[in-house]
């Protein structure tokens, strides 16, 4: 009997195929959404993942991929410790082959993978929406400790005005020579919290000026102060360059929430468009990060 799947490695070529799968297939946490890749989706995949990896799943009664798992490497803090990690990610497996192993034996083959390269140092994990129990489950079979509500939704409106100017701060992009004091102010705000990727001058350089595009789609913008102490600073990545979420379903008190301007009955068909934001705030002055 044929086999109705088989594994191999995700390749540059691929792109077509697996944006067409992760269109395809709704994710089915408590949030429902499918993403829609602006670009090539191997290429935004790349920008958005920086070291990866990728399985992908391919049977000869389809044509085209049913599934797909990623895997990105880096360095994180856990436990007091810089530890290697490697993040399981995008798990994504075509309707019409849910329920028959797909999804396991990709999560396998990455998990496999990162024990080899990591070693006993290293850190494997997972970030799943609630909800999702398909993933929970399978992803369980591999990983077996949990940690719950640790990413928190907030829905807010979006300002439509310019905040009041404040004559004691001032919002400007990172400069060559700040890299490394927001970096070094990166890592003491977040000196606590496990899986922080430490940062460094040159990375936050190289992350601020890769792109895909004939301009950048990452900024950092900082709060200073007219002797250019600095106060507050915020990422910006504009992630809706790179892709769309195709919103089909979700619970009904983020559905009444302003954040969400179509009428209830249309949330089926909404298309949501991101910017993802990395913060760090002198305390001391709560002030300069709400005018950031």
């Amino acid at each position: 009997m044929r086999p109705e799947f088989s594994l191999r490695q995700l390749y540059p070529q691929d792109g077509q195929a697996l944006g067409k799968l992760m269109d395809d297939s709704l994710d089915t946490g408590r949030i429902s959404t499918a993403s829609h890749f602006m670009i090539d989706t191997y290429e935004a995949l790349r920008a958005m993942q920086g070291d990866f990896i990728g399985v992908v799943a391919a049977s000869p009664i389809y044509e085209g991929l049913v599934g797909g798992c990623l895997l990105r490497f880096g360095q994180c803090q856990f436990e007091g410790h810089l530890r290697p990690y490697a993040l399981l990610n995008s798990l994504v497996v075509h309707p019409g082959f849910r329920g028959k192993g797909v999804g396991s034996a990709l999560v396998g083959s990455l998990v496999d993978t990162s024990c080899n390269r990591l070693g006993d140092e290293g850190i494997i994990w997972a970030l799943i929406q609630q909800g999702n129990i398909g993933s929970v489950r399978t992803v369980g079979e591999y990983l077996t400790q949990f940690i719950s509500d640790r990413i928190v939704i907030a829905p807010t409106k979006t300002r439509v005005n310019t905040p009041t100017p404040t004559p004691r701060f001032m919002v400007h992009s990172i400069g060559q020579g700040k890299y490394g004091l927001v970096a070094d102010q990166l890592n003491f705000f977040y000196r606590d919290f496990s899986f922080y990727e430490p940062e460094t001058a040159d990375n936050l350089a190289s992350w601020c000026t890769s792109t895909p595009f004939d301009t950048p789609f990452r900024h950092y913008l900082i709060v200073t102060d007219s002797k250019g102490a600095i106060y507050a600073g915020a990422g910006v990545l504009e992630l809706f360059r790179l892709r769309t979420l195709h919103i089909r379903h979700m619970p009904s008190a983020l559905t009444l929430n302003s954040l969400f301007t179509a009428h209830a009955r249309a949330v089926r068909q909404l298309e949501s468009k991101f910017i993802q934001v990395e913060f760090i705030l002198n305390p001391s002055v709560e002030r300069s990060g709400c005018i950031l």
